[in-house]
């Protein structure tokens, strides 16, 4: 975590016009052990459900408990995942990634019906609903404030990132669809529901291996702090993980 530490000090910062202002700065609020911080693990959600993930990682907080850290296993920012799902991918991804595709009548694209429905019709979306969206947003982004001091600092959101999978590259369209091993079959793009939270939110996250599955595939956990934070989120990643968890665990035939 070190050498992450040392690229966000050379790579981050205010612009310009920003810097003269003084007061941006990347913020370390963390101490040197486990036993300080404190930990809200969001591990389930109805909109994205794993149970070997949560299994792994109900497991790990119960290592974070005997190491002295203050888990809280209920403690959620006061709207589901579902929520700012919509709020990701509506007002942020999809227009950030549609200049490069070509454009369609709104109506065509709600007429799709393959997985590029969400995407096509966001991209058509008039401004005002654009701004609705935004609003939503930033809504959640005071809402999450407030948990992270509800928490008391140091403090981390714990969210999963899931299971490894192989590759299917069938898709008809190119693109690989990613499955988790029957029965458990899952569309690729479901891995973007965890990362919605930091991402909608300007939240910093840092992931780390924590585990193997039943399957003997690897778990990540992410690692989410409050604005600016990212020194804290790197200080946890960092604090004594390895003699928990043991070191980067591998799969069959990785090793």
């Amino acid at each position: 975590m070190a050498d992450l530490d040392l690229a966000l000090g050379l790579m981050s910062g205010p612009n310009l016009r920003r810097r003269r202002r003084g007061a941006w700065k990347a913020a370390r609020t963390a101490p040197a052990r486990l036993a300080g911080f404190r930990v809200a693990a969001w591990f389930d959600d109805d909109a994205c459900r794993s149970i070997p993930v949560e299994t792994v990682l109900h497991g790990l907080a119960d290592l974070l408990d005997a190491a002295g850290c203050h888990i809280d296993r209920s403690a959620r920012p006061g709207f589901p995942l579902g929520k700012v799902i919509e709020r990701f991918f509506a007002p942020c991804s999809a227009p950030a990634l549609a200049g490069a595709q070509a454009d369609h009548p709104r109506g065509t694209a709600l007429a799709t019906g393959d997985d590029r429905l969400t995407s096509a019709s966001d991209r058509h979306v008039r401004h005002r609903q654009w701004l609705s969206n935004n609003e939503s947003r930033l809504q959640m982004r005071l809402k999450f404030e407030q948990f992270f001091q509800g928490l008391g600092h140091p403090a981390a959101a714990v969210m999963p990132c899931g299971v490894a999978f192989r590759h299917d590259h069938s898709g008809a369209d190119g693109r690989p669809h990613g499955h988790h091993r029957r029965p458990a079959a899952r569309d690729y793009w479901q891995l973007n529901r965890w990362m919605a939270p930091a991402g909608a939110c300007c939240l910093p996250g840092t992931v780390i291996p924590v585990g193997l599955a039943a399957s003997g595939l690897p778990v990540g956990v992410q690692i989410v702090g409050p604005y600016l934070h990212d020194r804290t989120t790197l200080a946890f990643a960092a604090a004594r993980w390895r003699s928990l968890v043991g070191p980067c665990p591998a799969p069959p035939g990785f090793d």
